[in-house]
C-alpha cells in the first residue's frame, strides 16, 4: 500500500537522522483486518505475538467457593509499606520469564501506581500454608464500561497450578460484583509463557476480541 510504503520510508529516514543503523517499526491487527494483515505480510512484516481481551459477565456470578487448603486470600493494606514491597516482590518475580518484563525496583514501580487509579481495595495478595504465593492488581481503566479490570495476575513458580490463580480471581470478581459493576474483563499476551487462558476460561471469563502485533526491521536510508 503506497501509504504503508511512505511510512516505511520516513521511518527509514528517521533511523538516519539519529545515526542508527535499523529501527523497528510495529503495527497492530485488530479482528477482522484481514487485508491489513496480508499488506504487512507483503512488506515484510512477521506477526510476533497476539493479545487477546477476556470477559465474563458478574450478574450471574456464582458463591464464591472456598479456596484449595493452605490458599488464603486477602486484600493489600495500601497504607503498609511492607505489604507493598511484598505484592512488588511478587509481582516482579513472577513476570521474570515473560519475554516484555521491564523490570522496575520498589520505588521506581511505587511512583506508577496513581496511574493505575485508586482501588486499592481491589488488590490482593494470596497466601500457601502462610508463604507468599501470588498477587492481583486491579485498575480502574474500564469504569466506563461499568467493570473491575484485572491488570495483573502474578503467582510465583513454586505456587503455580495449585489453585492461588484461580483463588485470587474468583475474590476480585467477588468484589467487583459486590460493588454493583456489570462484569469483569483482563488482557492477555499470548507470548507470555505463563499466560493461563484455560484458567481464565475455567473462571467464566470468554474471550471477546483478538489484536495481533507486526513488526520489522527497517534499516536506515537518506532519501
Amino acid at each position: 500500500a503506497p501509504l504503508l510504503a511512505r511510512l516505511l520510508e520516513r521511518v527509514a529516514e528517521r533511523a538516519a537522522e539519529r545515526g542508527l543503523p535499523a529501527l523497528t517499526a510495529r503495527a497492530g491487527v485488530y479482528a477482522p483486518e484481514a487485508r491489513w494483515a496480508g499488506e504487512l505480510a507483503e512488506a515484510g512484516f512477521t506477526r510476533i505475538k497476539r493479545y487477546i481481551r477476556m470477559s465474563r459477565s458478574l450478574a450471574d456470578l456464582p458463591a464464591e467457593p472456598a479456596p484449595p487448603p493452605g490458599v488464603t486470600v486477602r486484600p493489600l493494606r495500601a497504607d503498609d509499606e511492607n505489604d507493598l514491597r511484598l505484592f512488588h516482590r511478587i509481582y516482579d518475580t513472577a513476570f521474570r520469564d515473560t519475554p516484555d518484563h521491564d523490570p522496575l525496583d520498589f520505588e521506581q514501580w511505587r511512583d506508577l501506581l496513581p496511574s493505575y487509579g485508586k482501588v486499592w481495595d481491589e488488590w490482593l495478595l494470596a497466601e500457601v500454608d502462610g508463604e507468599p504465593a501470588g498477587a492481583l492488581q486491579s485498575s480502574d481503566q474500564a469504569l466506563d464500561q461499568d467493570r473491575g479490570w484485572v491488570r495483573t495476575l502474578s503467582v510465583l513458580p513454586a505456587y503455580r497450578r495449585r489453585g492461588v490463580g484461580a483463588a485470587l480471581l474468583r475474590r476480585a470478581f467477588a468484589v467487583y460484583a459486590a460493588k454493583g459493576r456489570a462484569g469483569a474483563g483482563l488482557g492477555v499476551d499470548l507470548a507470555n509463557p505463563t499466560a493461563p487462558v484455560t484458567l481464565y476460561r475455567s473462571v467464566g471469563l470468554v474471550e471477546e476480541h483478538w489484536a495481533d502485533m507486526y513488526e520489522r526491521s527497517v534499516p536506515a536510508s537518506r532519501v
